[in-house]
């Protein structure tokens, strides 16, 4: 589908309001069930559902305005079920739910069909007054008004009745056949030079079809631009934790064999010291030796002076959260919050994205969460989502962790933004997703093993410090790139509500 259409499509709905208001100054608004009735369909019993025999169209089996029969469900065929029957060319329309008053039209091929409850087929009366194709207009143009009529309560809901009663200006079955010839003409982008039915009516859809066509095509491009920039993001990540962004530091300065400002194998070997005196000293408890790096897992090459190191080896403590139970209301000011995993999932830490737990100091306070945790998602329902994590930089609220999050402290050795860069690459972001598909529940976890036991890049002390200078300088320059494509994108959003107000003043 080309831009063109695209517009077509977004605009329908206000060509149709343009066109029944013109033909409502020429024609008297009569009640739909005039000219078409609406057959709701049969309540099928689930109990007698079958994997074979006749489908039945759900709300959930067409989309796109066709029938999709992946998922439908059958049932015997009967002759009690023959007015439920779909015909290819038949216009049906959700009558309840999320997406209520969406349309289908029965594909030619698809064998019989019955129709399900809380879905009705337009049923025309007499095609001498109005045309089949015309009542497909007609039917997207009280889209709209079966939505607000529709939304008055919990569920959606809307009868057949109701929407015969809604009233449309009908014209004549000539103008109908030249309205339907405009809007075909329109959306092909073929339209001839000639007068279909109104001149003025014809003229100011053309020039919103235009109108917005280029504004459209200015919000697309925008589209390109925020692609380019995340993907130069994610080029930008991968060049850090690669060593590609500090090649020049590494050059100025060269590796000194044992120093852990320049030579990685210190650095580890240093922190593995460290972690043993722990140990020793009943800080930390004794870690399960830990399995080698085989080649496989290595998903790239690094410099010389880096080593590649289990997660595990750099982290001095890795404590889950606990499951509290939550109370209705917005955590504020001194109250005591969980944090969501949506806390979380975006990468950023959104302190927002809380349930209310306690109004006082909680005996759980081990789990206050402070500027500087790293955070870690240990379970969601999306794949890959399970094992990313999030620097706590700022904090106003009392937060304590959930028992889907893990919080880790690494050695002070290792900067909390390299891991944090590293996590939101596209190796890592590989390593937990190649987890989750090794799982058949459908909720995704990751265990604490799992979490430490990824293949972490570990650059020297100093050059931590060099790469994190350098991805803060590149990624502040494409903050405001990306904040100047939001202003633009914005701008054609305005301009095109503006053009579509003053299209009915």
């Amino acid at each position: 589908m080309d831009n063109w259409e695209k517009v077509f499509f977004n605009n329908i709905p206000a060509y149709l309001l343009i066109i029944n208001a013109s033909l409502s100054i020429q024609f008297e608004s009569t009640p739909l069930k005039k000219y078409v009735k609406l057959l709701g369909g049969y309540a099928f019993k689930s109990s007698e559902y079958q994997k074979t025999g006749i489908p039945i169209i759900r709300i959930s089996d067409f989309q796109n305005e066709k029938i999709v029969l992946k998922k439908a469900i059958c049932y015997n065929e009967s002759e009690e079920f023959e007015r439920y029957e779909l015909n290819s060319g038949d216009i049906i329309i959700a009558l309840t739910g999320g997406t209520i008053g969406k349309l289908a039209i029965v594909q030619s091929g698809l064998g019989k069909l019955y129709l399900n409850q809380r879905v009705a087929k337009f049923q025309v009366l007499d095609t001498s007054k109005i045309a089949n194709e015309y009542v497909y207009w007609v039917a997207r143009g009280v889209q709209d008004n079966v939505k607000k009529l529709a939304w008055g309560g919990a569920q959606p809901n809307v009868s057949s009745k109701q929407v015969e009663e809604m009233n449309f200006p009908i014209p004549d079955i000539e103008t109908q056949f030249n309205i339907i010839e405009f809007i075909n003409d329109l959306k092909n982008g073929k339209l001839k030079t000639k007068i279909y039915f109104s001149q003025s009516v014809e003229a100011k859809i053309l020039k919103l079809q235009e109108t917005t066509l280029k504004i459209f095509d200015f919000s697309s491009e925008q589209e390109k631009q925020s692609d380019i920039i995340s993907k130069l993001k994610q080029a930008i990540l991968q060049e850090a934790i690669a060593g590609h962004l500090t090649a020049e530091w590494r050059t100025q300065s060269p590796m000194q064999k044992g120093n852990p400002d320049t030579d990685a194998a210190a650095l580890l070997a240093k922190i593995k010291a460290e972690k043993q005196q722990a140990i020793a000293d009943g800080k930390l408890k004794k870690e399960n030796p830990l399995a080698e790096i085989a080649i496989d897992e290595i998903p790239f090459s690094i410099p010389d002076n880096w080593v590649w190191c289990r997660l595990e080896e750099v982290v001095k403590i890795a404590e889950a959260g606990k499951s509290f139970l939550c109370k209705d209301g917005e955590t504020r000011n001194r109250d005591w919050g969980i944090i969501k995993t949506s806390a979380i999932t975006s990468g950023i830490f959104v302190e927002s994205e809380n349930k209310l737990y306690s109004e006082s100091v909680p005996e759980e306070i081990k789990y206050k969460i402070e500027i500087g945790d790293l955070i870690f998602c240990r379970a969601s329902g999306s794949k890959g989502l399970a094992g990313l994590c999030c620097l706590v930089e700022s904090l106003s609220l009392n937060l304590l962790l959930s028992d889907k999050t893990i919080r880790v402290k690494l050695s002070d050795l290792v900067l909390p933004e390299i891991l944090n860069l590293y996590n939101k690459s596209d190796s890592s972001r590989k390593y937990r997703i190649s987890l989750s598909t090794q799982k058949s529940t459908s909720m995704n976890n990751i265990t604490r093993g799992e979490l430490l036991g990824e293949p972490f890049p570990l650059p020297p002390l100093a050059e931590q410090k060099a790469i994190m200078e350098k991805v803060d300088k590149l990624m502040n320059i494409i903050d405001q790139l990306e904040q100047q494509i939001k202003h633009r994108k914005q701008l054609a959003e305005n301009l095109m509500q503006t053009v579509l107000r003053e299209a009915f003043e």
